[in-house]
């Protein structure tokens, strides 16, 4: 099939990126589940979302990580769970090593993050409220 062409403009739908902070770390492109594996690459796609594109520390993702305890290895081990994001949250996220430690570049289009649409919504909801307009306050809520 060739190009459109013609008066319309062709729409191609974009799977949205579905990124879930409350309860169970997931994500989701359009409607089929991204399997992100066991707890730590859980733990440090968490970790890179809260940071919301700062730096976080080589050293904070092996105490979150490992705790006290770390492998000799963790350095390894931390590029390679990075990596594993990286490839599994697909084009448009980036996963970058910054020293001292990583970050994530999230694109303006097409992620959504359950933990900051909530705190966007509940700000338009104390917002509305402290404006004397309860029924977008309870909407928003």
């Amino acid at each position: 099939m060739g190009p459109v062409t013609g008066a319309a403009t062709a729409v191609i739908p974009v799977e949205t990126l579905h990124l879930n902070l409350l309860g169970p770390v997931e994500a989701q492109r359009g409607d089929a589940p991204v399997k992100l594996g066991g707890p730590k690459p859980r733990t440090v796609l968490a970790a890179l979302i809260l940071a919301r594109g700062r730096v976080i520390s080589d050293t904070r993702l092996t105490a979150l990580l490992w705790g006290d305890h770390p492998p000799a290895t963790c350095p390894a081990q931390l590029h390679t769970y990075a990596s594993r994001v990286r490839h599994l949250l697909g084009p448009g996220v980036a996963v970058e090593r910054r020293r001292p430690g990583y970050l994530i570049r999230l694109p303006e289009q097409g992620v959504r993050v359950d933990l900051l649409e909530f705190q966007e919504r509940a700000a338009r909801g104390a917002q509305a409220l402290a404006a004397g307009d309860p029924a977008t306050a309870a909407g928003e809520l």
